[in-house]
């Protein structure tokens, strides 16, 4: 061995704990968690250290019993499936729908049989079977799923306590830390990779709706969505969920946190409980900031208000700038969305906001998420139909266009490479308001881009497919 080698060893073995079996025999029925490992005794290694080496094969040891591989009769219509960047368990040429066997992974999280996986993995199932590492197979029972997070869980019903795996804590979760996955990619049963946590709450990356994944490096492909990614103690810390075709050593798991809050609701009520505020929001880019008059680009921007919600009876108003939603100071999008899920029903939350230059404290009592709501309180249809300003070409918006729901000007062409094109302004968009000025028609159209002058900052509220927009970009000199 060389003396690099031998000096690299020496730091991984130094920076290794001894290993803790993550499998429990005698644990009670309810979800496994780290206190149950902490309480264990194990005999340590008599030098105190661990090679990493034997770290992973004690780590397959005592994980390997509680993964199991899940297969399932789905039926399936390819043709109406959008291509995209992540695979997640499947390929192949679009087919008509028919019937079709596909393979995931699963980790057991109970003694009795329960069991957590992708809500992908067992989508539209007409049948699913669970397999053991004893070769032992179970007809499984659906006891929920939600697409939102992409979060199932599945129970099977055996004489004898099953083996649980551990589930840890992801909050503690650090960039560099060990990542170990288990599935069964590709059909490959029970496969065991290795690699590191390469980043923290990744988002944007269109898998989910509430999106906070941990990234890894560790080989994932497809087969192994539904399966654990675990750490150095053999805990569950993500469930496996994507993977990102366009670039190799890029996976996605779930953080086991979350996924813990979600198979909890869906094993007491069969469905996930989220609160809700009633509002569409948002990034605060600096250029919105600018044009709102905002100094700092803190918060997210409200660009839309359901109506009969708790955001419209707290007077919540678009335009509005929430920098902080029940004490905690909001960064992002995504942060608020999680906050906003996350908080119980009924409770109310103080909401801080920019509002004129000033700071105003709202109070909003959540009241529980459904998609009626969303549908009923906010949707609407982007139907529509000379002046040209600010680089725009625009025609007034019909009201029987909308359906009666809003008012505005028809963008018809946007010139090209002019501020408004490089902002994102798109034909077909309909434009609402100018500044603080409401848009209904030509006249206000023109009145309110009349009073802009080159080198100001315009913001447009548009309408772009029944969603709500702010642009802003600076009029060109």
């Amino acid at each position: 061995m060389n003396v690099s080698r031998a000096m690299v060893l020496v730091l991984m073995a130094a920076s290794l704990c001894a290993a803790t079996p993550a499998c429990e025999k005698k644990a009670p029925p309810e979800l496994a968690d780290k206190t149950s490992v902490d309480n264990q005794k194990t005999k340590p290694p008599a030098n105190g250290l661990i090679s990493a080496e034997n770290m992973f094969m004690q780590v397959s040891r005592d994980v390997m019993p509680s993964v199991v591989n899940i297969r399932v009769f789905q039926e399936i219509d390819t043709s109406k499936m959008p291509d995209d960047s992540y695979h997640r368990g499947g390929g192949g040429e679009k087919k008509s729908p028919h019937s079709e066997q596909s393979q995931g992974s699963g980790v057991i999280i109970s003694e009795d049989g329960y069991i957590i996986t992708n809500a992908h993995v067992v989508s539209d199932s007409k049948d699913i079977t669970v397999k053991l590492s004893d070769k032992r197979e179970f007809k499984a029972k659906l006891v929920g799923a939600d697409a939102k997070t992409d979060i199932a869980v599945l129970k099977i019903e055996s004489k004898e306590p099953l083996p649980k795996a551990v589930l840890g804590d992801s909050s503690k979760l650090q960039v560099g830390q060990w990542a170990i996955a288990i599935g069964n990619p590709f059909g490959l049963d029970r496969t065991l990779t290795v690699g590191v946590v390469s980043g923290m709450g990744r988002a944007d990356v269109g898998i989910t709706q509430y999106e906070n994944f941990i990234q890894t490096d560790a080989s994932i492909n497809p087969g192994n969505s539904g399966g654990p990614l675990l750490n150095s103690k053999g805990e569950v810390i993500g469930i496996n969920t994507a993977i990102m075709s366009a670039g190799q050593g890029i996976s996605f798991a779930i953080p086991v946190n979350n996924a813990k809050e979600v198979a909890t609701s869906l094993i007491e009520k069969g469905k996930v409980v989220r609160g809700w505020l009633g509002v569409g929001i948002q990034p605060l880019t600096p250029e919105l900031a600018d044009g709102l008059g905002l100094t700092g680009n803190t918060g997210v921007l409200v660009n839309k208000i359901y109506k009969g919600s708790p955001s419209e009876k707290a007077g919540v108003r678009v335009r509005d700038v929430i920098v902080m939603f029940d004490g905690v100071e909001i960064t992002d999008v995504h942060q608020l969305q999680s906050l906003v899920a996350g908080t119980k029903v009924g409770k109310k939350a103080e909401i801080k906001v920019i509002r004129d230059g000033g700071t105003k404290s709202l109070t909003a009592r959540l009241d529980e998420m459904s998609d009626k709501k969303m549908t009923e309180g906010g949707k609407e249809e982007q139907k529509a139909e000379l002046a040209k300003a600010l680089g725009l070409t625009v025609h007034p918006a019909d009201s029987t266009m909308t359906g009666g729901k809003y008012k505005g000007v028809l963008v018809v062409e946007v010139a090209g490479g002019s501020a408004a094109e490089k902002a994102g302004v798109m034909p077909g968009d309909v434009v609402t308001s100018i500044g603080k000025a409401d848009v209904q028609g030509l006249d206000d159209f023109r009145k309110a881009a009349g009073r802009l002058k080159k080198g100001d900052t315009a913001v447009l509220m548009v309408m772009r497919r029944g969603t709500p927009l702010f642009i802003a970009f600076r009029m060109e000199p």
